[in-house]
């Protein structure tokens, strides 16, 4: 599954050659896909930790705890 990659416009920092050294991008942008970056990674870990995990307990077990201990 491919998704859309957000439009950055970056701006680059050249050297003297022409070989690209840096990037420029809009702050609100940057902050934006870093957040983006952060749910992905966080709910790929909770997959594999749910993967991985045969002692997961379900949302209505949990549910169910909660309500048994009011």
């Amino acid at each position: 599954m491919k998704l859309p990659l957000p439009d950055l416009a970056p701006q680059y920092i050249v050297d003297k050659s022409g070989k690209k050294t840096s990037v420029v991008i809009d702050i609100e942008k940057f902050e934006q896909f870093l957040d983006e970056i952060e749910d992905m990674y966080f709910g790929l870990l909770a997959k594999k930790i749910v993967e991985e995990d045969d002692e997961c307990i379900s949302h209505e077990d949990v549910r169910r705890m909660s309500e048994e201990k009011e």
